[in-house]
């Protein structure tokens, strides 16, 4: 199954999304309870500027390979909960980016459950962010974009590389988001 979850980086509107504010973000997630502010602030600096358009995913729900986490800068995200025959719904969200009918021979999918609506300042996928390596944890909701968004995106593996080099380990701190 292929998945397409971001539509791309924007490198003209996002520009305003400085330093500071993306600090002022990273404030309000489980990183800053972590992690001094000498460290936040060079985590900052790796986060990447990322356009969601409307009805695009953002996050699968059950998806193990994904490492990354986001902070809504601007927009609306809608978090769904399966109900019933997961598999079947993310195949067919990831087919036709929409719950239409399934291809022939496959069951039905009922419609996603929307839990819950996010704004700015939302911080997506840190279960799964922090947990993923040690635990293997699936995402555990869908999330999509319900307008044009903007997010902040930070890789896994550019958390750990920052961290190596100032010769911290962030391993041991994961048990605290359970």
């Amino acid at each position: 199954m292929r998945l397409r979850l971001l539509a791309g980086t924007c490198n003209h509107t996002c520009n305003h999304i400085c330093n500071h504010m993306r600090l002022r973000l990273l404030a309000g997630t489980k990183l800053a309870t972590l992690l001094p502010s000498a460290v936040l602030e060079d985590v900052s600096l790796r986060m990447e500027d990322v356009l969601v358009p409307p009805g695009e995913l953002l996050l699968l729900e059950g998806d193990l390979q994904s490492e990354s986490m986001y902070i809504v800068v601007e927009g609306q995200f809608e978090i769904l909960a399966s109900e019933g025959n997961a598999d079947a719904q993310a195949e067919a969200l990831v087919d036709y980016g929409t719950w239409g009918p399934p291809p022939v021979g496959h069951p039905q999918p009922r419609p996603p459950l929307v839990v819950a609506t996010v704004g700015p300042g939302a911080a997506l996928g840190e279960v799964s962010f922090f947990l993923k390596r040690a635990q293997r944890v699936p995402r555990q909701t869908s999330v999509r974009a319900s307008i044009r968004s903007y997010v902040l995106r930070l890789e896994r593996h550019n958390l750990d590389t920052l961290l190596a080099r100032r010769g911290l380990d962030f391993g041991a701190p994961r048990s605290r988001f359970t």
